[in-house]
């Protein structure tokens, strides 16, 4: 195997999956929800509630735990990706495997936060994340406020003029999770991203 439709070739066909799309949304986000359902959230600063999720996940039964215990996936935070020759950017959250990357940007809300945008979408419409991948994700942590009000004002927010390159936002949910949604932008490259976007309730937990 010396390319890398190989090894994600190689890599589905051993962990049973069709696309990589199917193994991000079946081991890598079902997986987040599983460990969100499980944990007994104490703090509400961004970087401590995804260290929880890391944490979480280390320890499931699922089967990504496994996979994680025997270093055939790992979990990176805090992961610094070169954005171009003179500038470093700092991922939240990202998975690996041999020819497949999904990174994920987390965000804490307390309301429908501009920034969600500005800092979080734009880094992979600008390739700061994600460059010459196909998905990646966006994770609300919503620490207070009322969580579908939250997601209703965002989509708006996404669909206006500062969001462009939005094509579109597509309602259907990310592996059945009651607060998610789904978006496919045009990069500043012209190729094309789509990001899943998970909200998890902190401040009810």
């Amino acid at each position: 195997m010396d390319s890398q439709k190989e090894f994600i070739n190689f890599a589905l066909n051993h962990f049973g999956y069709q696309t990589p799309r199917e193994l991000i949304e079946r081991l890598y986000l079902q997986t987040l929800i599983n460990c969100y359902e499980n944990i007994k959230f104490t703090c509400d600063l961004e970087n401590d509630i995804r260290d929880q999720f890391v944490k979480q996940l280390h320890l499931t039964s699922h089967v990504l735990g496994k996979l994680v215990q025997n270093k055939i996936v790992y979990i990176n935070w805090e992961r610094w990706v070169f954005t171009d020759a003179d500038e470093l950017g700092r991922a939240d959250l990202s998975f690996s495997i041999s020819g497949i990357d999904f990174l994920i940007e987390c965000k804490r809300l307390k309301y429908a936060d501009i920034n969600y945008i500005r800092e979080g979408i734009a880094r992979f419409i600008n390739l700061k994340y994600a460059k010459g991948d196909e998905y990646s994700a966006m994770i609300g942590f919503v620490i207070s406020g009322n969580i579908s009000e939250i997601i209703r004002k965002l989509k708006v927010k996404i669909n206006q003029s500062e969001l462009a390159h939005t094509k579109e936002l597509i309602e259907q949910r990310v592996s059945n999770w009651k607060y998610s949604f789904q978006t496919k932008h045009q990069r500043i490259d012209k190729s094309e991203i789509h990001l899943f976007h998970l909200f998890f309730n902190i401040s009810s937990t």
